[in-house]
């Protein structure tokens, strides 16, 4: 009974001492967000690692960076403490947290949101499924969104759809992979242009996702060669997409990397370029 009583305090003990432990980061972590300035939050979460042991370590990263309209980006930071301890004969467990940010050039944030993952072990066997999400910044509570807003409305014509906002999962590309299979959105791409859909392509170049923006000018370029008008905002818009600063994830046969924006738009636009002379030197034989 004794020894069965000690067992239930000392796993009543971890589990407080888990909660009080991650409480403490969380505040960490809102400190280092209090001032709306992703610079300081860099420095906070960089002013962690020296504190690493060989019990506790902490890690971030960017996962994702790039422009979302004109001087405005989105940030993905995953920040992860990796606990080892003495008495565990097991894998270290992991307690990540993803950072997603809208931020101005000069760093100051205009929206965040702070996802805590539920503990999981250092396995690529384990998945974690369960979350627990918490937005700090309510959409209307900040002036900069509102500017936001309003130059993603002015530029593309739409609304600004947050729920599609912090797409990281998303590929650009032809063939990819071992087996040289063509990703998700370059399927539903080729169909929009069997079906000759220059609403659908639309649509997607209004996105504020830039792997679905890419697609989406290929796509238009490629009825464009057919004969299909578009009108002069659409061009404008494509503009504006080739000016975006920061990366797309892209993949060309087994490799995947992240390639700027503008530099894939480039080699979509030489591609149809391409196309168009080889098309005309073909009609003028």
């Amino acid at each position: 009974m004794l020894r069965e009583k000690l067992v239930a305090i000392a796993l009543t003990t971890l589990v407080f001492c888990s909660t009080v432990f991650a409480q403490g980061e969380e505040e960490k972590l809102l400190s280092f967000c209090q001032n709306f300035d992703s610079f300081e939050l860099e420095n906070g979460l960089n002013c962690l690692k020296p504190n690493s042991t060989k019990r506790i370590t902490y890690h971030w990263d960017s996962k994702l960076e790039r422009e979302l309209v004109k001087g405005f980006f989105e940030q993905i930071i995953e920040f992860n403490i990796e606990r080892n301890q003495e008495w565990n004969t097991g894998k270290p467990t992991i307690r990540k947290y993803e950072i997603s940010l809208l931020k101005k050039k000069d760093g100051k944030i205009a929206y965040y949101k702070i996802i805590r993952f539920e503990e999981m072990e250092d396995d690529e066997s384990v998945e974690c499924t369960r979350t627990i999400s918490q937005i700090f910044l309510k959409e209307e509570s900040n002036n900069e969104l509102k500017v936001l807003k309003a130059s993603f409305q002015k530029t593309y014509h739409t609304p600004l759809d947050f729920n599609a906002l912090f797409e990281a999962g998303i590929v650009y590309g032809t063939h990819c992979g071992f087996g040289g299979s063509e990703p998700e959105y370059r399927q539903k791409m080729n169909e929009l242009v069997r079906s000759k859909n220059k609403d659908g392509l639309i649509n997607w170049l209004k996105s504020p996702v830039a792997e679905i923006q890419l697609y989406a000018i290929d796509g238009i370029l490629t009825l464009k060669e057919s004969g299909i008008k578009f009108n002069r905002c659409i061009f404008k818009m494509i503009d504006a997409v080739s000016k975006k600063k920061g990366f797309a994830h892209s993949c060309g046969g087994c490799e995947y990397s992240n390639e700027s924006i503008s530099s894939l738009i480039e080699s979509i636009k030489k591609h149809h370029t391409s196309q168009i002379k080889s098309i005309n030197q073909v009609e003028n034989e």
